[in-house]
């Protein structure tokens, strides 16, 4: 197996893991926790895979053509691996899993905008063809961001598929408009970056 495959399975592993975990510990918000995973896999993985460590971002990046649809493949089969592997570590050390419940269905626009933003923020970086030292914190932020939108305005802001896979969410509206708002995202950066 190439290294980026084991690369997004560790990435999402890890990410999905903590997010679940936080919900059994009160340490740190579940926002800050997820944005700072993600700032620092984008350091540790990135130069190998990408860092997508989620399918909506791989689905996003395939319809701006930044990678193709047999990769794309690959990817999320080892992100939705490292989701399925979180679960099942988790609960054979038995703690609980709190999977988000059903919302109105006109709450789940605010999870497809904080996927839209999420993704923009990474389009920023993927457009502009400029590799900063900030790439990370741009990218974390812009996770924060995204988040931060969903959960204040009523949805769940788990903003990832194989992060609601490790949740337990059985809600098919959440990954429908992950997918969405992930291509949107990328779509409008492409539109506002690549036109310069």
């Amino acid at each position: 197996m190439k290294k980026k495959y084991i690369a997004e399975f560790i990435g999402t592993f890890t990410l999905a893991l903590l997010i679940v975990l936080s919900a059994n510990n009160s340490l740190m918000p579940t926002p800050l926790i997820a944005g700072l995973t993600l700032m620092l896999l984008v350091y540790l993985i990135g130069a190998i895979s990408g860092s997508h460590i989620n399918p909506a971002v791989t689905i996003g990046l395939l319809s701006v053509k930044k990678i193709s649809g047999k990769e794309s493949l690959k990817y999320i089969v080892s992100q939705v691996s490292g989701g399925l592997t979180a679960l099942a570590l988790v609960s054979m050390f038995g703690f609980a899993v709190s999977s988000p419940g059903a919302i109105r269905m006109e709450l789940y626009f605010f999870e497809f905008l904080g996927m839209g933003l999420f993704t923009f923020g990474i389009g920023f970086i993927v457009f502009n063809k400029i590799n900063t030292a900030f790439d990370g914190v741009i990218i974390g932020l812009s996770l924060l961001l995204g988040i931060l939108i969903s959960v204040y305005g009523g949805a769940a802001g788990i903003l990832n598929p194989a992060v609601g896979i490790a949740l337990k969410t059985t809600f098919v509206e959440y990954y429908i408009v992950q997918f969405l708002g992930g291509v949107a995202g990328f779509q409008s950066a492409k539109y506002l970056y690549n036109s310069k």
